[in-house]
């Protein structure tokens, strides 16, 4: 009888570059939040632009923010789909090749989510209220805590690439 406690421990083995990657891309993030707060306040020439330009660059931000979360939805689900029907060219490393699409998957949600964070941080930097940088970087974890590495969809595309050994090889009629 197999194990699901050491069954579910191979399983998340795959995930911990994933989730490496996830806590470097946040620590990445809210460091750059702290630098901005309190080393390197905002240069005199950033904080010349005006209302308008502010309005207008706020504007465009936040429209690009709102969008990118639908969009990254739509390509972890495309890339998902391609992991699980992309034939795998070496059946005894199955796994491992799981784990190198997994990560990639991930590792392209999550850089994706971190563009609102980082276009908040422009607008800070360019002299724009506080309140921009929270609801761009408060839209940038959302995204991160949607996209994380998840062991079921791990274990779904590990299912998916295994080989069936009870499956005979065509070839070996010719």
């Amino acid at each position: 009888m197999i194990n699901p406690l050491k069954q579910y421990k191979t399983y998340y083995v795959g995930l911990e570059s994933a989730w490496l990657s996830l806590v470097l891309l946040l620590i990445c993030l809210l460091s750059a939040v702290m630098y901005s707060f309190n080393v390197a306040p905002p240069a005199q020439y950033l904080t010349d632009w005006t209302e308008a330009q502010r309005l207008i660059l706020r504007t465009v931000f936040y429209g690009v923010s709102i969008i990118l979360l639908p969009i990254t939805n739509m390509l972890r689900y495309i890339q998902l789909r391609l992991n699980h029907t992309f034939p795998v060219t070496i059946p005894a490393e199955y796994y491992q090749i799981a784990q190198r699409r997994y990560f990639f998957t991930t590792l392209v949600s999550l850089c994706l989510v971190e563009i609102p964070g980082v276009l908040g941080l422009i607008l800070f930097r360019v002299g724009d209220a506080v309140n921009s940088l929270y609801i761009l970087l408060s839209l940038s974890l959302l995204g991160l805590y949607l996209y994380r590495p998840k062991k079921k969809e791990f274990t779904n595309l590990v299912q998916a690439l295994k080989p069936d050994s009870e499956t005979p090889n065509l070839l070996d009629d010719f």
